[in-house]
C-alpha cells in the first residue's frame, strides 16, 4: 500500500490529533462477575484514537473485542486506555471472580404414593456459594415457589405429604446457587 496516497491535509491531521480521545462503553460478557477459568470478552466503544492498549499492551485500532480466560483467583482490574497524539483516556473495569459452586443435591425418593404415609429426604452440600435457595417448581401450574433463601452449605429437608402435596403431581425441587 503506498502511504503517499493516504495522505490527508494538514488541517485535517491536525483536527483529528487534538480531539480528546472517548470511551463510551466498556463492559463484558459477564457483566461485573465471573467464575475462575470462564472465557469472557471485553467490547468497548471508542472515538478519537491513534492507539489503543488493554493493561498496558497494545492491540490493534480496528479491534472492538478481546476474549480472555480468566485465570485469576480473585477480582482483577482491567484497563483499557485509547491514547490520540498526547492524549490519553482510560476506563478502568473491576471484574469479581468467583470459583465454580460444587452442588450435590439428592432425595431419598421421587415419589410420594397416593394412600401412603411418605416423606422424601432432599439433601444438599454445596461449596464456594454465597447464597443458597430451595425452590420448588410445580408442573400442572408452571408457579416457582421458594421453599427457603438462606440454606447452610450442608442441609436436609423433610418433604411429607399432605393434601397440598397430592395436587402438585409433580413438583421439581432444586437448588439455586
Amino acid at each position: 500500500e503506498n502511504k503517499l496516497e493516504n495522505l490527508q491535509p494538514f488541517d485535517v491531521l491536525l483536527d483529528q490529533l487534538t480531539k480528546e480521545p472517548e470511551i463510551n462503553d466498556f463492559y463484558t460478557s459477564c457483566g461485573t462477575s465471573c467464575f475462575f477459568g470462564e472465557e469472557i470478552t471485553f467490547f468497548w466503544d471508542i472515538k478519537h484514537f491513534t492507539k489503543v492498549f488493554f493493561n498496558g499492551v497494545p492491540i490493534a485500532t480496528n479491534t472492538k473485542t478481546l476474549k480472555i480466560t480468566l485465570n485469576a483467583t480473585s477480582s482483577q482490574q482491567y484497563i483499557l486506555e485509547v491514547v490520540n497524539g498526547q492524549k490519553v483516556t482510560k476506563k478502568t473495569l473491576k471484574v469479581n471472580v468467583f470459583e465454580k459452586p460444587i452442588i450435590k443435591f439428592s432425595s431419598s425418593s421421587n415419589k410420594l404414593r397416593k394412600g401412603k404415609n411418605e416423606e422424601i429426604e432432599l439433601k444438599w452440600e454445596v461449596k464456594h456459594a454465597y447464597q443458597i435457595k430451595l425452590l420448588c417448581k410445580n408442573k400442572p401450574l408452571d408457579k416457582i415457589i421458594l421453599i427457603t433463601d438462606s440454606l447452610s452449605a450442608k442441609g436436609l429437608i423433610v418433604i411429607k405429604k399432605t393434601s397440598n402435596t397430592m395436587k402438585l403431581r409433580l413438583a421439581l425441587y432444586y437448588l439455586k446457587c
